[in-house]
């Protein structure tokens, strides 16, 4: 096999770079400073980084000389996924020195991995099923069905997986959400199940609503025509969920009237502090979300 090879010097070489992507979405810089950071070990290359990336040191250790995409660490483990080959995940338990083939779920182009919440999740740009999750370390995979989308970038954060795609309608996906007094802490691996925490303080959830989901699963969320407005509620309209009960009304307005999708709201520090989701639009579960319902008057 041949190794190719990446110094860490060549990409603080090109300050144009960064001063270009400082015009883009915030939602966009932070994915491409994860994926980029994490791609300074396999991108295409098989190459494993001393701990300053000051130097570099090349390995033969790539399973397959497949288009590899990305590259992510979480708990002990490094998972590279790729665009073309047989086995298109990869797995190193030993920073690099060493690799494992793996079987994807299908023969997608996968273009990026995240960990988070005990769970590890990549999303491709092609195929039926374009995102696959594992709850052993990457050992083994199971296909999640979501929406159609060239999905690129894949991030976790602050409780929640969030995904941006090239083409579509609404680019933006997101699983979990977690926030400051959100329940969606917990460790998604402990359970094949969950529940999803709604605010019930002046409404009423439609008959047959089930909170209970398998982890994994693309569930719609309540239709504000399926919700009852009760006590101080009453003649108000139902604008959607958000992980924080102080999400502002006037931006969730916006999404609807323009017939936006979710949207984030991010602290100083680019870190994910509330998510607002329209009502009746669907929410991949991977974690116990907690949500409190907009309401405008």
């Amino acid at each position: 096999m041949r190794s190719r090879s990446f110094l860490a010097t060549d990409v603080s070489a090109s300050p144009l770079v960064f001063a270009r992507l400082s015009r883009l979405p915030s939602i966009v810089r932070i994915l491409f400073a994860s994926v980029l950071s994490a791609a300074l070990l396999v991108l295409g290359l098989s190459s494993a980084a001393m701990a300053d990336g000051a130097s570099w040191t090349i390995t033969d250790a790539q399973t397959e000389d497949n288009q590899w995409a990305a590259v992510a660490y979480g708990n002990g483990v490094w998972i590279a996924v790729a665009r073309s080959g047989a086995n298109r995940i990869m797995r190193s338990t030993d920073d690099g020195s060493s690799w494992s083939g793996i079987a994807a779920t299908e023969a997608n182009a996968w273009e990026s991995s995240a960990y988070g919440n005990g769970v590890w999740v990549s999303v491709s740009s092609n195929g039926t099923n374009r995102v696959m999750r594992s709850t052993d370390d990457g050992a083994s995979w199971n296909a999640v069905t979501v929406t159609e989308g060239a999905w690129k970038g894949l991030a976790f954060g602050n409780g929640a997986f969030v995904a941006v795609s090239s083409q579509g309608g609404n680019r933006v996906m997101y699983s979990g959400g977690g926030s400051s007094g959100s329940s969606s802490s917990g460790a998604a691996s402990a359970s094949a199940t969950v529940d999803i925490s709604i605010d019930l303080e002046g409404l009423e959830l439609p008959d047959g609503w089930n909170p209970t989901v398998e982890l994994g699963d693309w569930i719609p969320l309540p239709a504000a025509s399926e919700i009852i407005a009760t006590e101080g509620n009453a003649g108000k309209t139902l604008l959607g969920y958000a992980t924080t009960s102080n999400f502002p009304v006037a931006i969730a307005q916006r999404q609807i009237d323009n017939g936006w999708g979710p949207y984030e709201i991010r602290d100083a520090e680019g870190r994910l502090s509330s998510i607002f989701i329209p009502a009746g639009q669907p929410i991949l579960i991977s974690a116990a979300p907690t949500l409190h319902p907009i309401w405008a008057d």
